[in-house]
């Protein structure tokens, strides 16, 4: 999943370098006489800054995630100590009765 979001980020910066090339280009003297098609950077704003927001809100949903199973991981060894420990004092209470 983080390597999805890894792509995903890089894949935005290589479009958005493009984009801004080719924005370059459309008002030089070449892209003028190709009769290039127009693209307004007001358009590349809206598109970007919401690719950006869409990726950041997975970004911050891994990271919750992330956050969870760490919780989780947690507990679980919190308990598996809890549980030695009952398990070492009975055995010693079993020991020490001589049962």
């Amino acid at each position: 999943m983080i390597e999805n979001v890894v792509d995903a980020r890089l894949e935005l910066e290589k479009a958005n370098e493009k984009l801004t090339n080719f924005l370059y280009l459309q008002d030089s003297t070449e892209g003028m006489a190709a009769n290039l098609p127009r693209i307004q950077e007001s358009h590349k704003e809206i598109l970007f800054s919401e690719w950006e927001s869409q990726l950041m809100k997975v970004e911050r949903e891994i990271f919750r995630c992330k956050t969870a199973t760490n919780g989780l991981i947690k507990l679980i060894n919190n308990s598996f100590h809890e549980l030695k420990k009952y398990h070492l004092l009975m055995y010693s209470t079993v020991r020490s009765t001589g049962l």
